[in-house]
């Protein structure tokens, strides 16, 4: 980087899961308890999760690890996580483009990437 910015922390905004953390042209994204965070290539950080949209069934997943991955041919982040509550994992794709309005959110009925479908 050409100069570093110094940020007063925010509270209860840490990383639960260090693979969650994913760099992209828009930013850099992380999970933590309470959804998953963008930090902006300003360095401003996001204060609400990106995950509101999807909130309730983010929550119900919190309790393990969270992978993201970014597709840029996609233009995509795809974030899954396994759970006790759920039979097998679950995952979210997130189109990166509809971050200037309501993130867009599409479920994954985990199985097999080369039969399974987004909703």
């Amino acid at each position: 980087p050409g100069s570093w910015n110094l940020d007063e922390s925010r509270l209860n905004i840490g990383c639960t899961s260090p693979e969650s953390i994913t760099k992209t042209p828009y930013g850099l994204f992380w999970a933590s308890q309470k959804g998953i965070y963008m930090m902006q290539n300003d360095g401003g950080i996001v204060s609400t999760p990106i995950t509101f949209p999807i909130k309730d069934l983010y929550k119900a997943g919190v309790e393990t690890k969270v992978s993201g991955s970014y597709f840029p041919g996609k233009d995509s982040i795809i974030f899954s996580f396994t759970n006790s509550k759920f039979t097998g994992q679950k995952a979210y794709l997130l189109d990166l483009k509809s971050l200037s309005s309501t993130p867009k959110w599409s479920s994954y009925e985990w199985g097999d990437f080369t039969t399974g479908s987004f909703k």
